[in-house]
């Protein structure tokens, strides 16, 4: 076998190509997969027949492998000779050469071994088609030595790239050595002249670097030179800046000092200068000056409220203040700028003022003021304050009468099988369209009377079909052809209207106001007329039935009441009063004056509606129910801040749960208001009062700003704890942020929230503020040196705890108005608002205020008085000329003389007698006893003797004897005159009396200047007397029984609280008892289940030992 070119070798039979031949494809070409029958094996002969053409087409069937990796083995399952892989041991390989050449050379010719066939070309590559019928030799040895001289040649090729790759790799290992080689020689010759260079650099540098040290040496020397002569000079200059800035630290300390002072001084000033407008007892406007000093008071009853509109939204306060000051020429004293309210997009203000100033406005501003580029609009109302009831309606509703009817309509009743077929029609029928309308369908109720015989339960009503509907059209939606028509409204609507007109018409009704509008399955008409007396006229007459003729519609008129308020409250509040509210409605039902109407409103309200005819009643009746919202408010001591937070919300809803009485909190003056019965609400003080009285002893750590530290650790802290307390007062510097921490209720918390607002103000205004002394001054109050004084108007110093001390003690004292105690009391000016504000707390000052109104009136008492009308609270000038004063409240009438129930007609003195039955019945008898007038003994009738026998008979039919008026039987009363007075006469006759005295007419008034006649003079000033007399004993009188009623309501208040706490007491001991009563129960139980468990282990035990004793 000789070597061939491009890596092939000879066999028989053709040429095969070695696998190093193949290792040579171009880069990217893969190798054709190995076929699953082996190696294709060489021809028998050398010759190339047409056998080994095709068989040199075929693709190799053999193993390929590149350079890199070698021979790779044939797929499982190849027929033919294994590969030997390059792993194989070489002497294996030796071996299996060394047989095949001795196969080859040595063994018997192939023919010789094959017999007389040829061999089979597609068996020696392994997929002869015709099997054992092929004609050819199919000889294994034949396959299995081309295999193996296959393989041998591989292992050749194999073991001859590896040789030439080792060369391959030396050589480059040489050159690869070779090239290191020279460049470790480059780099030592770099090395070298790089050492060089750096040599020849650092000479220079170090030369350099003697010629700087040299040159730095000079420049030190002289710069130390240079130095001297600044310092010296610098220290003259910072000895003269220190000398100006010294001086101008004095002069600016002494400006500042200055400026404060009179920074103090125009405060003060202020101060004393400031007054307050409130609207104190819900609806009279107070302005107060310095001390609570009561500069003006505007009565309730010449109160009322303006509304000013289409402000812009940025309008505050004082601006519509200076609106009316400006523009409305008013006083300042006598208008109030209430709120401030959102409308449509901008404001609107409320502006409480006197009833003739807003009389004035309202005929200046007919065509509105334009105020910064708006058109104001202004509305005059009344006095409708927190807690008062609206009016429903105005004048011109008053007069429209409302007519209700139903439209004219078809009524059928459609009959089912049963009663879920009907209850399924009904509800699929309501609300469908028939004829333009839509329709009404219902159950059937039962009718009463002879058409009861008709009635079917499993059958629906339908309603509001149109009129003249005929059964049939109703088949189809009503799935059933049982329907019958039965009589409904079905009239001729245009030929009643004009009927109905024609007939108001006759009642005066105001010319084309008749409207009608149809709503659904109503008709609607609105009819106006001339005033409330004609609208009740034909009220009436349709209620009669004076409109209803023939098949017209039953008509329903609603005329608004003459006087009617409504007022809304929560379901909660009404719950809590429900027995009141039920008391009102029942007394005043039946009633056309004056009654109540509750109904229930959306979102869970009430709406209290105040009806009548009776203007005085209504009246009464409005101020009951007034009183009965408005609720009890408790003062500052039952107040705790905590209650504003939802802690406190949790806390009221319990007080409600255990006493039923429902507490609300109002914002606006920081207090509590009690709704329920008498003993809920004494319950519930009770429990209050324990709550604000445990809050008084919590600890309440607030965190300071980093900036107000330092203030509290100089001045707020010792501050504190002079006025609450050493125990009551800490500050704590190592949590973050600093906290203080006090004990106490809302005085405490008032008296911090007044100290940081100094720390903060003093920390804006860059001020370091130090320790307050009193520099050896005395308070006015403790006699003692002045400790963390508070400088008043007048220039005396007080310790801010006596000073706080003063003016809480000052609703109590009841002297006004509130003045300095210094120089032994004699300094007398009044101490400012806001510096009673900042002490004093929101509630403390709200109820200084209404013990200021209070005795301003009990002081005053010819100059303000309360409505007559029990309950109300509103208070009148008694002493501005006005002859009759009415209650914008009640609607009551006051003379304005005598301050009782005006009384048109009659002299004061004339209608005190009228209203005092005792006084009435004190001159009758005189003047009975002067004109020999005697009262019946049977009827207590007046009779008179004018003439005979003392036999007297009495219209009621008793026989009287005059004499001793005895009644006697008209047989025996002749025998009595005799027997007992002698006879039958003894008193002569009485002359006739005069009449009775008549209402005299006022006298008229004399001109101005003219001097009265001496006896009248006398006699008006008799009368004068008298009437002054009278008073003072009717105010003393009046007094003595409202220090009665104080001292009897206190007594019951107390009883009720007393009740309260006794009912607690009783509550919380039987909350205890049933506790102890639980728990022994528990324990009980506890036991008796140990005695079961052990009982059931003794008996298991039993158990388990008579089994082993079985066993």
């Amino acid at each position: 076998m000789s070597s061939l070119a491009n890596g092939e070798t000879e066999g028989h039979g053709g040429v095969f190509k070695s696998v190093a031949g193949a290792s040579q494809r171009p880069e990217g070409v893969r190798d054709r997969p190995p076929i699953a029958n082996g190696p294709k094996a060489p021809t028998v002969d050398g010759a190339q027949g047409t056998k080994g053409k095709r068989n040199r087409r075929r693709k190799n069937k053999g193993v390929a492998m590149s350079p890199e990796q070698g021979p790779r083995a044939t797929e499982p399952g190849s027929r033919g000779v294994a590969s030997v892989g390059a792993s194989q041991p070489r002497d294996k390989i030796q071996n299996s050469r060394q047989h095949v050449d001795q196969t080859l050379v040595t063994g018997p010719p192939l023919r010789a071994i094959l017999g007389n066939k040829k061999p089979c070309f597609a068996w020696r590559d392994g997929n002869c088609p015709r099997g054992d019928r092929c004609r050819y030799s199919h000889d294994p040895k034949i396959r299995d030595a081309a295999s193996e001289q296959k393989a041998l040649r591989e292992a050749e090729e194999r073991e001859k790239r590896e040789r030439l790759l080792t060369e391959e790799r030396e050589r480059r290992e040489a050159e690869q050595r070779e090239r290191e080689r020279i460049e470790r020689e480059e780099r030592e010759r770099q090395a070298r002249e790089r050492q060089e260079a750096e040599r020849k650099e650092r000479e220079k540098i170090e030369r350099i670097a003697r010629e700087e040290q040299a040159r730095r040496e000079r420049e030190r020397q002289e710069a130390i030179e240079r130095k001297k002569r600044e310092e010296a000079e610098a220290r003259e200059r910072s000895r003269i800046e220190q000398e100006r800035k010294r001086r101008e630290k004095e002069e600016r300390e002494a400006r500042e000092r200055e400026a404060r002072e009179r920074e103090q001084r125009e405060r003060r000033r202020r101060e004393a200068a400031a007054t307050i407008q409130l609207v104190v007892g819900g609806s009279n406007l107070v302005t107060f000056g310095a001390g609570f000093e009561t500069r003006s008071i505007i009565a309730g009853f010449d109160l009322c409220a303006v509304v000013v509109r289409n402000l812009t939204a940025d309008t505050k306060k004082d601006q519509v203040a200076r609106l009316f000051m400006e523009e409305l020429q008013l006083d300042p004293l006598t208008f109030c700028v209430s709120e401030m309210k959102y409308d449509n997009g901008g404001q609107k203000a409320v502006v409480l003022t006197r009833v003739e100033d807003s009389e004035a406005i309202e005929t200046e501003v007919l065509q509105g003021i334009e105020w910064r580029g708006r058109l104001l609009e202004f509305e005059m109302g009344a006095n409708a304050l927190w807690g008062k009831m609206n009016a429903s309606g105005s004048n011109q509703d008053l007069n429209t009468l409302s007519i209700f009817w139903t439209v004219p309509s078809t009524t059928m009743i459609a009959t089912y099988t049963s009663m879920e077929e009907a209850q399924r029609m009904a509800r699929r029928l309501d609300g469908r369209m028939l004829g333009g309308r839509r329709i009404k369908a219902a159950m059937n109720e039962r009718p009463n009377g002879p058409a009861a015989r008709y009635y079917v339960p499993s059958s629906v009503k339908v309603t509001n079909l149109p009129p003249h509907t005929a059964t049939h059209e109703l088949w189809e939606i009503a799935e059933t052809t049982s329907i019958r028509e039965v009589k409904g409204p079905v009239y001729d609507l245009d030929s009643f209207k004009g009927t109905l007109e024609a007939g108001l018409k006759r009642h005066d009704m105001i010319r084309g106001s008749f409207q009608v509008t149809i709503d659904g399955t109503r008709v609607i008409s609105k009819v106006r007329f001339p005033s409330h007396e004609t609208a009740k006229r034909a009220f009436a007459a349709i209620e009669a039935g004076q409109f209803r003729f023939g098949q017209n519609p039953r008509l329903r008129p609603v005329l608004p009441q003459s006087h009617e308020y409504t007022i809304s409250i929560i379901r909660a509040q009404y719950d809590a009063q429900r027995k009141l509210w039920d008391e009102i409605a029942e007394g005043s039902r039946g009633r056309d004056g004056a009654f109540v109407r509750i109904n229930e409103g959306r979102h869970g309200r009430m709406f209290i509606k105040v009806l009548g005819s009776n203007e005085k009643e209504v009246g009464a009746l409005k101020v009951r129910v007034e009183s009965l919202v408005a609720g009890e408010r408790l003062g500052a001591e039952y107040w705790h801040s905590s209650f504003l937070s939802n802690q406190g919300a949790s806390f009221l809803s319990r007080v409600k749960t255990d006493t039923g009485a429902f507490v609300s909190v109002d914002r606006k003056v920081h207090a509590l208001r009690l709704f329920g019965m008498n003993e809920a609400k004494a319950a519930a003080r009770a429990i209050i009062e324990e709550e604000v009285e445990r809050l008084g002893f919590l600890e309440w750590s607030i965190p300071l700003q980093r900036q107000s530290v330092s203030f509290f650790v100089r001045v707020g802290l010792k501050t504190l704890q002079d006025a609450l307390g050493e125990d009551n007062v800490s500050l704590d510097l190592t949590s973050t942020p600093n906290r203080i921490k006090i004990k106490g209720g809302d005085d405490a918390r008032h008296h911090l929230q007044k100290l940081m607002e100094e720390a903060l103000a003093s920390v804006r205004d860059g001020k370091v503020v130090v320790q307050r002394t009193g520099d050896g001054e005395t308070c006015p109050i403790c006699y003692d040196e002045v400790s963390s004084p508070d400088v008043l108007s007048c220039g005396h110093s007080y310790c801010e705890a006596c000073l706080r001390h003063y003016l809480i003690s000052a609703a109590d004292s009841k002297k006004f108005p509130l003045v300095c105690m210094g120089e032994e009391a004699t300094c007398g000016k009044p101490i400012a608002i806001p510096i009673i504000q900042r002490y004093l707390t929101p509630q403390r000052f709200n109820r200084l205020v209404d013990v200021v109104f209070l005795t301003y009136l009990e002081q005053n008492p010819r100059s303000f008085k309360f409505c007559t009308t029990p309950d109300c609270t509103q208070i009148y000038q008694c002493d501005n000329g006005k002859a009759t004063h009415q209650c914008p409240s009640c609607f009551s009438k006051i003379c304005g003389q005598c301050h009782e129930e005006s009384h048109d007609g009659m002299s004061c003195e004339q209608a005190r007698v009228h209203r005092n039955p005792e006084e009435q019945e004190r001159l009758n008898n005189e003047w009975a006893a002067r004109n020999n007038v005697k009262k019946c003994p049977e009827c207590s009738r007046m009779i008179m003797k004018a003439e005979g026998c003392n036999h007297m008979t009495c219209p009621c039919g008793a026989h009287i004897c005059w004499r001793c008026m005895g009644v006697f039987d008209h047989h025996e009363i002749y025998t009595h005159m005799h027997s007992a007075h002698g006879g039958i006469h003894g008193d002569e006759p009485a002359a006739p009396p005069p009449p009775p005295l008549q209402p005299q007419p006022i006298p008229p008034l004399r001109p101005f200047g003219a001097q009265p006649q001496a006896p009248q003079a006398d006699a008006a000033r008799r009368v004068q007397e008298e009437a002054d007399r009278r008073y003072a004993e009717r105010l003393r009188q009046a007094e003595m029984d409202a220090l009665w009623r104080r001292i009897e309501m206190d007594r019951r208040l107390r009883e009720q609280a007393e009740q309260a706490r006794q009912i607690l007491r009783r509550r919380r001991e039987e909350q205890a008892e049933e506790l102890r009563r639980r728990a022994e129960a528990a324990v009980a139980f506890e036991r008796a289940q140990q005695r079961a468990r052990e009982e059931q282990a003794r008996r298991q035990k039993e158990n388990e030992g008579g089994w082993c004793t079985i066993m």
